[in-house]
């Protein structure tokens, strides 16, 4: 009796929120400043709509992370990072007893605990934030916590990410700029198993093979990429490396989507015990993907009126998240079956106790609450990408073109930058226009 009462206000409730800005809504506001660099009034806009809202805790500092980073404030984005990155691992222990609130509910109704790719991502972002500030040390450690939470995943079937290849090569590059050139190699050939092709590997494979003295290792390369003497590694070069870590644009955002659950899908649901009987297909709450627009796809170095480089795209965040939200499709349908067959009980066991009004009053909870989880990390990139050009010791007065697919300049910057002789300088750079 008390746990039917109990539910029937926790449903009042959920109605009493729908009224309440939704993420996705926040998302899509912030948006369009974060496209005008208005940052001052993002930071405010995130504080007054999610600073107090428990179930977007984690949303919230992520974005405000990631807000900080784009306006320079790397400090101040470290901390909200670690911050992001210990709550992750809290929810991840989330107790069963929240999640059955949801599971009457829907998944909204809990904190939202990130997608996998998504808690990868926080360091790499917060690796930025250090790479920045010129401390490759402790940048290095954010790469390692990713590849930790990497080798986590890789104990899970079913799922499609489940490794890296940005994370190797950031931790590769830095492994290289602290001279740990067995480290770098090591991680440029995990790179070469998930993107063999990517444009700069070549030359960091020879490089390193070369310096190692790993003579079969350096054979196989040439033999692989057919390189001839022209490309081969330079030794004595004075020569410093210019490394631009490019995001480019918007992870696209879940949309509420009506899926056909089939007999199939409702048949899994059975069997985790929900204990009654439906056939037939029907429709359920799901959430999808849609990609978001942006005009800006990659960016060139120009030195005077000489192209040095261009940047290459070593991740698609935007295929990532549709992949990582098939991949658990079938579990989000069965889910969503399970919810509707539980509250059709609930409604009918409120009939029968408290009469007709009583299991309208729970049928209108049910329809107010029956929705899909719309919220993801709205502030990340949609590709992540890499240019890197050899330049003399020395200052350097560069400038960086940005080009939209059809090969149009939108925008340039003028870049200052000062290369040391045989190290490395970093450089972030991130558009979402």
């Amino acid at each position: 009796m008390m746990r039917t009462v109990t539910i029937i206000c926790l449903l009042i409730g959920t109605i009493g929120l729908a009224g309440c800005s939704s993420y996705l809504e926040v998302g899509t506001q912030s948006s369009r400043w974060i496209d005008l660099k208005d940052y001052d009034r993002v930071l405010q806009y995130y504080d007054e709509e999610l600073k107090e809202s428990e179930h977007d805790r984690l949303l919230y500092l992520l974005d405000k992370g990631m807000v900080l980073q784009m306006a320079g404030k790397f400090e101040e984005s470290k901390r909200f990072f670690f911050s992001a990155d210990q709550l992750a691992d809290e929810l991840d222990a989330i107790s069963l007893s929240t999640q059955a609130g949801a599971f009457l509910s829907n998944d909204e109704a809990i904190p939202y605990k990130g997608e996998d790719y998504e808690k990868v991502m926080i360091n790499v972002f917060n690796a930025f934030n250090f790479i920045a500030l010129n401390d490759y040390g402790s940048a290095l450690i954010e790469s390692r916590r990713a590849r930790e939470k990497l080798e986590i995943l890789q104990q899970y079937e079913g799922q499609q990410y489940r490794e890296d290849a940005f994370v190797y090569y950031l931790s590769g590059m830095l492994y290289e700029a602290r001279g740990e050139i067995n480290d770098a190699y090591i991680d440029y050939k995990r790179v070469f198993r998930l993107n063999p092709q990517f444009f700069y590997l070549q030359q960091d494979l020879l490089r390193l093979s070369s310096k190692l003295g790993f003579t079969e290792d350096f054979e196989k390369w040439k033999s692989f990429y057919r390189s001839s003497d022209k490309i081969q590694p330079e030794e004595g070069s004075q020569n410093g490396e210019l490394v631009v870590l490019y995001a480019s644009g918007k992870s696209p955002k879940k949309l509420p989507h009506q899926s056909r659950a089939s007999s199939l899908f409702v048949g899994y649901a059975l069997a985790g015990g929900i204990g009654a009987s439906v056939g037939g297909d029907f429709l359920v709450p799901v959430p999808r993907f849609e990609k978001r627009s942006f005009q800006i796809k990659k960016l060139k170095i120009w030195n005077e009126q000489k192209e040095l480089a261009q940047s290459r795209e070593l991740e698609n965040l935007e295929e990532i998240g549709f992949q990582s939200l098939r991949d658990r499709l079938g579990r989000e349908v069965a889910r969503a079956v399970g919810r509707l067959l539980a509250k059709a009980k609930l409604q009918d066991e409120v009939r029968k106790k408290f009469g007709g009004m009583a299991g309208l009053l729970v049928g209108a909870g049910m329809i107010a609450t029956q929705k899909a989880d719309t919220r993801s990390w709205l502030t990340l990139p949609a590709s992540m990408q890499v240019s890197k050009v050899s330049l003399n010791p020395g200052e350097h007065n560069l400038t960086l073109k940005f080009y939209d697919k059809m090969g149009m300049v939108l925008k340039e910057q003028k870049q200052n930058v000062i290369i040391k002789s045989r190290q490395k300088t970093f450089l972030i750079i991130r558009t979402t226009q």
